[in-house]
């Protein structure tokens, strides 16, 4: 599964996921650049000027971060730290930007100080956790999850990102009460019944599972992911014919889903061996 996008706070595309290290190379593709490695005295980048004040530097750097230009955004946001050295936002966005390049190091480094100057920041601690995940540190991003949990424990996405690393670091049972948390929190989200379902079918449970899935799809009837989710816990359950049928919903909705592609593909071959995948 990926990590829902709700909010800014780092939670670009991922939900609770497909195997024990899939979420986790989800997250790292998520803050993948065009670039692995930028240089800190690199070129200026074209198309902004060199001059104004830190914040007009700063939304210079937010501009290339969006458009995937890690190098750039590096280049504009040291010189924005420099001129704002205490400014908490510019730390974890320069934090981003080294994310971006990969350069895992230096991103935690200044995204752990901006955390430090302003440690009830939830936007800043759901980053630094983020960038925990994809710098491969799980444990410290479930503890630091753990933190923007207490300070919001009412938003479902911080929750639901609590039980994407919970299931990479194989606590199941933790994960299941975060995904049925954050589904509680959105009674009209689909996407987090999703999830639980899935969860749910990890644990071996796949009568709740089939029963959380049909309700999410009673909310969303077109959730590709949904029909795949529901087509692996009934082949699970030995129902063969059923299954095939959810994944061939699910293609007809998302016709490049990868999960029901390859499930149909497995399910269809002599000896299925399907896919939990939620793209």
């Amino acid at each position: 599964m990926r990590r829902r996008a709700e909010r800014r706070r780092g939670r670009r595309g991922l939900d609770p996921g497909r195997d024990d290290a899939a979420a986790t190379k989800e997250a790292a593709d998520d803050g993948a650049a065009i670039t692995t490695g930028c240089s800190l005295d690199g070129p200026w980048p074209a198309g902004v000027a060199e001059g104004g004040d830190a914040a007009t530097l700063h939304a210079f750097g937010q501009e290339r971060i969006l458009a995937r230009d890690g190098q750039g955004a590096v280049t504009v946001l040291l010189r924005t730290a420099l001129a704002a050295p205490e400014d908490a936002t510019v730390l974890a966005d320069l934090g981003t930007a080294f994310l971006q390049c990969k350069m895992c190091d230096e991103a935690i480094a200044r995204i752990s100080r901006g955390a430090e100057l302003d440690p009830k920041n939830v936007d800043l601690l759901a980053n630094l956790a983020q960038a925990y995940q994809i710098c491969g540190d799980i444990p410290k991003s479930v503890a630091t999850y753990r933190e923007t949990v207490a300070l919001a424990p009412d938003d479902p996405g911080l929750r639901n990102n609590l039980a994407v690393v919970l299931i990479v670091v194989g606590d199941l049972a933790g994960a299941e009460s975060e995904a049925r948390r954050a589904a509680g929190l959105v009674p009209s989200g689909a996407s987090y019944l999703v999830n639980l379902g899935y969860i749910q079918s990890r644990r071996g449970d796949l009568p709740g599972a089939e029963k959380t899935l049909r309700r999410a799809l009673e909310i969303d009837p077109q959730s590709a992911d949904a029909h795949n989710q529901l087509g692996v816990v009934l082949a699970g359950a030995g129902r063969s014919d059923a299954a095939a049928a959810e994944f061939r919903k699910a293609l007809a909705i998302v016709p490049d889903h990868h999960g029901a592609k390859e499930n149909l593909r497995a399910f269809e071959a002599p000896a299925p061996s399907l896919v939990d995948d939620l793209p």
